[in-house]
């Protein structure tokens, strides 16, 4: 028998994707659609899955950044971590609006510094 974890959708920690802005909501909200239109639009802005050990997520377990081809799909019920076979289970997503309401703002991007047009000096 297969021990269970459980995953989720979260906006992206990875460093590089919230230097170049793709780990926010960067677009308008629009009311009218449901997080499910949202989602398929990519107004979220990247989400990585997310592997917790524990069905009240607190621990995690393994993180799978949005540019990852091997990472779980939703609907998919085992995983291979750490090469042990697991049941998978999926979780609602955390996403931005449950952020904000969480937290009560969205997670800051970094300036981005425009790189000089001159050539390097010597």
């Amino acid at each position: 028998m297969l021990t269970t974890v459980y995953a989720r959708r979260e906006p992206t920690q990875d460093s590089t994707s919230l230097m170049l802005g793709l780990g926010h909501p960067n677009k308008p909200d629009d009311p009218s659609l449901s997080e499910q239109d949202m989602l398929r639009r990519g107004l979220f802005g990247k989400l990585d899955v997310v592997v917790y050990r524990d069905e009240a997520l607190t621990d995690q377990f393994a993180r799978f950044t949005w540019d990852l081809s091997n990472k779980p799909r939703l609907g998919q019920i085992t995983v291979i971590l750490n090469c042990y076979r697991w049941n998978l289970q999926w979780m609602p997503d955390l996403l931005p609006r449950s952020w904000d309401a969480q937290n009560g703002c969205v997670p800051e991007v970094p300036p981005v510094h425009p790189v000089p047009k001159e050539g390097a000096r010597v």
